[in-house]
């Protein structure tokens, strides 16, 4: 009987001191331990019996709360609540623990003890209508973490440390402005600080998510080269340039008129300004591609250059002339007698063979008057001569007018450096001409000089 009383003793004495740190938590004061054998006061927990044997433990509590995670024993019963907080204290993994509110049906109050705090559960701290929560008491109790700081209590200390992100100080209260050290921005990205993190935009001509940022091809999309204007992408951007005969800034072209400022054509060449660019072509009496330009001269069989009488034409008859060179040279075409007497376009099927094979053929309408004494027809393009090859020339001229003749032909004729020599007559031939007479007064070379030497 006495070692009950003694006991119950014992226990009543130890229940009035846990009962008194609840009491004084549960009204949000915190007191130090009055037990001047008790060394540690500046600590919410006392587990090690090093005062006497004795431990203690500063408890806060939370009405109608539950801290829903998994108990360390499963769910155990109590006789009073100051019962489940000596449990907590005898057990080194319990942190909290949750209590019933009132008594069960069988007079007793559930207790669970567990494993962790609401400052590290946070998120399954819920309202509750049959249970109190008691945790170990700490200053996290006042959420002094700011800016969604984590609590972490220092229980040994009767302290905390808050875990910060994006955040710096004590409580997390000082911005961290990641845009001032390393971060993940590309380098081709802006940071943008934000409260409590950062974000990255790619910058323009790049695209990516910030983090991974690509050159934008603007060459391949649109943009704003003009239709006349080079595009050339270049890193997170692009130029326009514009192209040759065209003058601007690339966003705008206008045609430039070479034909008005220093350009290639030859001073016997016509410049034609076009689209972009220009074309030169050579003036009457000269041949060549517009930038060189040299006579076109011709060598006479006719010796007074002068017509001295008529010549008539059947229907689709051929005027020939053979001949040979004794230097290679470029054939740029023929001279024809003009017209005797009134007024006509002479039609003319104008060709050339080297044997029986058709080197170049053209048709033209040239207009003609008596006053017209001669005129040019040309080919295409020059015609290679070669030195000691036999040619033949052909004219077929459909009119019912009669043209100039002449009757004072000649063996063969220099021009420009070169002899031409006449042959007496050709197979190809069938309108009646001859060395001496006939419709072909001159074949017209292409001079290496800029003017025919006669």
């Amino acid at each position: 009987m006495e070692t009950f009383e003694l006991t119950a003793f014992l226990k009543a004495l130890l229940f009035m001191q846990v009962a008194v740190h609840l009491h004084a938590i549960s009204n949000a004061q915190y007191k130090p331990c009055v037990n001047s054998e008790i060394k540690e006061k500046d600590k919410a927990i006392s587990r090690d019996g090093s005062n006497n044997g004795i431990s203690y433990v500063n408890l806060a509590k939370d009405n109608f709360s539950y801290l829903n995670i998994t108990a360390l024993n499963g769910r155990d019963f109590v006789d009073n609540i100051p019962e489940c907080s000596l449990a907590c204290l005898d057990t080194p993994s319990c942190f909290s623990f949750n209590v019933g509110a009132t008594r069960d049906v069988n007079n007793r109050f559930p207790c669970e003890l567990l494993p962790s705090d609401k400052y590290n559960n946070s998120d399954k701290f819920v309202h509750s209508r049959i249970f109190h929560h008691f945790s170990i008491a700490t200053p996290c109790s006042s959420w002094p973490c700011k800016n969604k700081g984590k609590c972490l209590p220092l229980y040994g200390e009767n302290n905390y440390k808050c875990l910060c992100k994006g955040f710096k100080g004590k409580n997390c209260e000082s911005d961290i402005d990641e845009c001032s050290s390393a971060n993940e921005c590309h380098q081709n990205a802006t940071c943008n600080n934000t409260k409590g993190c950062y974000n990255c935009t790619c910058k323009d001509g790049f695209e990516g998510d910030g983090k991974n940022c690509t050159d934008i091809d603007e060459c391949s999309v649109d943009n704003e080269c003009h239709q006349n204007a080079a595009c050339h992408n270049t890193k997170g951007s692009y130029n326009c340039t514009c192209k040759d005969g065209f003058e601007g800034d690339g966003k705008n072209c206008t045609d430039i008129d070479e034909c008005s400022i220093k350009n290639e054509c030859h001073q016997n060449a016509t410049c034609s300004n076009t689209k972009g660019s220009y074309s030169c072509t050579c003036k009457d009496g000269f041949g060549g591609d517009g930038k060189n330009c040299t006579a076109n001269c011709g060598c006479w069989r006719s010796r007074s250059k002068i017509p001295n009488r008529g010549w008539g034409y059947g229907s689709g008859r051929v005027d020939a002339i053979e001949f040979q060179t004794n230097g290679d040279d470029i054939l740029q075409g023929y001279r024809l007698w003009g017209v005797q007497s009134g007024s006509t376009s002479f039609q003319v099927n104008f060709s050339l063979y080297r044997g029986s094979t058709l080197l170049a053929t053209k048709n033209g309408s040239y207009p003609t008057n008596p006053s017209v004494k001669t005129f040019e027809v040309h080919f295409s393009r020059g015609i290679s001569i070669r030195a000691g090859v036999t040619y033949t020339a052909t004219a077929q001229i459909r009119t019912s007018s009669t043209s100039y003749a002449h009757s004072d032909g000649v063996a063969s004729a220099t021009c420009s450096g070169i002899t031409v020599t006449f042959a007496q007559r050709s197979s190809k031939d069938t309108n009646g001409s001859s060395r001496t007479h006939g419709q072909f007064p001159a074949l017209i070379f292409r001079s290496s000089q800029s003017i025919c030497s006669l």
